[in-house]
């Protein structure tokens, strides 16, 4: 089995910062994988996972840790107006059980 962790990369000249997270090969990840974004960025692009598994994994934080950055960081995904599979968040949020979490994050 892989390690499960994470790390940040920050550009720190515009304060800017990735989120890497090394996770399991499970169901949840081989969905991640095939939903996954291809995303034009200069001359090249990058892919990106869903928005909708961020969120999840962002509420699954907030459930363990209780920080509120996790529900700005949420909030400002669906500002962004961020177009997202309801569907495949409410599966994701129902295998977690974070409906409560998910109320929270939701309201302003």
């Amino acid at each position: 089995m892989l390690p499960v962790g994470s790390f940040n990369l920050i550009h720190f000249a515009s304060g800017n910062k990735a989120d890497f997270y090394i996770g399991r090969h499970g169901p949840i990840e081989r969905w991640v994988l095939d939903n996954r974004r291809r995303v034009p960025v200069g001359d090249t692009a990058i892919w990106l996972v869903p928005p909708e598994y961020i969120i999840a994994k962002k509420l699954e934080f907030y459930r363990d840790g209780k920080s509120p950055k996790h529900l700005r960081d949420i909030r400002a995904i669906l500002m962004a107006k961020v177009p997202l599979d309801q569907t495949a968040l409410d599966r994701l949020i129902d295998d977690q059980d974070l409906w409560r979490e998910w109320r929270e994050a939701s309201t302003a």
